[in-house]
């Protein structure tokens, strides 16, 4: 668990600090005025999801003293999250970094219609003269843009790092942000070349920024950061326990139950291996067993073509005499993770978190392209309190069969063991990263 300090504004400045248990003060600090929340990050539910969950918390507290615009990715994931959420949102033209020709010019021209979006957004709400206005940035190519701007503006800037390894934007607003605030805090070397107009120090205007991690990532881009439990929003926290779980999704209360999950977008090599796994290591029997039941969340990524279908998938566990659930996105992660016996998914943040939150075992298959490999030490503190385990996905049917499947046979004939892994779960501490966020961000100083 990761306990508070006394003052973090006195640590070391490249030691991480932590953020003070919600009400820890005493009372609840409140806002005077209305705040507008703007966040910034989208393209996966990796990032939009702690972005709703850090909203709830904060619109629980302030009611009708708050408003929230999301400013989010183009792309479908991003509309079917935040549509059902009843939240004002902004697709942003930003496009993701690729190394082509193309894809440098379609990144630098969506960065620039991007940063003219940001300005727009804050100059409406600026206007206001009675509306408070933060940025958060959950990372990713859309928080740059307006990160980099809301910074430049002095606009109250709380930075979030989600991964083991921060992402590209994040670092980048990260080195923006401690190069301003050196420029600001730096007199100039002569104070007559300073215009009238310009004073030599000006704290109203320096850029402010509040740099936050669930993972110890040192002194990334310069700054220090405070250290927070993972962020998990209210609908993925399990409604009740296993059978009331299995109840609500129509599963039967006292069978075993499988979830698989490759995240917002799905994991083609997952749902291959559901196949293989459906018929044995070696072409035999089943892998899993009949008395279990399955949910399966496959994904629907456009980028894949060839992936396996819903209904494909369906087919499959129908054949093997399976009870499954089959979904390209649910919005009821919570009772599919309050239902799991185990869990088989990819290791981004978002699913590490959920699966922390929830105490359920889980195996995880990080994503084997990323460079930094980063999902892979999102796991490492699960893994390492015995409630996880971690393996490589190959992307080949032939290794993974070989080396996934045999794991797998042995948790699930093994009800013991799955909840000794379910037990040491309970052990890691409340993921309660929402609460500490909406603390910091209503504290008194802010306002």
């Amino acid at each position: 668990m990761i306990s508070p300090v006394s003052d973090p504004a006195h640590a070391h400045p490249h030691r991480p600090s932590t953020l003070p248990t919600p009400g820890a003060r005493g009372s609840m600090p409140t806002a005077p005025r209305r705040t507008t929340f703007v966040f910034a990050g989208g393209g996966t539910g990796g990032h939009i999801y702690p972005a709703l969950a850090i909203w709830e918390a904060l619109s629980a507290r302030l009611g009708r003293a708050a408003g929230a615009l999301f400013v989010c990715a183009d792309r479908p994931v991003d509309r079917a999250v935040l549509g059902p959420a009843a939240v004002r949102f902004e697709p942003s033209p930003a496009r993701p970094l690729r190394r082509s020709p193309l894809g440098l010019w379609r990144f630098a021209r969506g960065f620039q219609a991007a940063t003219s979006q940001a300005r727009r957004l804050l100059d409406a709400m600026a206007k206001n003269s009675d509306q408070r206005v933060e940025v958060v940035s959950l990372g990713g190519f859309v928080a740059g843009p307006f990160a980099r701007v809301a910074l430049r503006r002095g606009v109250p800037l709380t930075l979030i790092n989600l991964d083991a390894f921060p992402g590209r934007a994040t670092v980048m607003i990260a080195q923006h942000a401690a190069s301003l605030a050196k420029r600001d805090a730096s007199p100039p070397t002569n104070p007559a070349s300073t215009p009238a107009s310009t004073p030599a120090s000006t704290p109203a205007s320096t850029p402010r920024c509040t740099p936050l991690s669930v993972y110890d990532i040192g002194a990334a881009g310069g700054l220090r950061w405070n250290l927070i439990p993972p962020i998990v929003r209210a609908s993925a926290l399990p409604p009740g326990d296993l059978a009331h779980c299995r109840q609500a999704l129509g599963l039967d209360p006292g069978r075993h139950v499988l979830m698989v999950t490759g995240g917002s977008l799905g994991a083609a090599s997952i749902n291959r291996l559901m196949i293989d796994l459906l018929r044995g290591a070696r072409g035999g029997r089943s892998v899993l067993p009949t008395s279990w039941q399955v949910l399966h969340q496959c994904g629907s990524d456009p980028a894949e073509p060839n992936a396996l279908t819903a209904e494909a998938l369906r087919t499959a566990y129908a054949h093997a005499g399976i009870t499954a659930v089959v979904e390209p996105f649910t919005a009821r992660m919570g009772a599919w993770w309050g239902a799991a016996s185990l869990a088989i998914g990819r290791a981004g943040a978002g699913t590490v978190a959920e699966a922390w939150a929830s105490a359920t075992p889980a195996v995880f298959l990080p994503y084997p392209f990323h460079k930094d490999h980063h999902q892979a030490r999102n796991a490492e503190r699960l893994a390492a309190a015995g409630s996880a385990v971690v393996l490589t996905d190959h992307a080949l049917p032939e290794p993974n069969r070989a080396s996934i499947l045999p794991v797998l046979d042995r948790l699930i004939n093994d009800p013991a063991q799955i909840q000794r892994m379910r037990d040491a779960g309970h052990s890691l501490g409340p993921a309660d990263g929402a609460q500490r966020v909406a603390d910091l961000l209503l504290a008194p100083q802010r306002a």
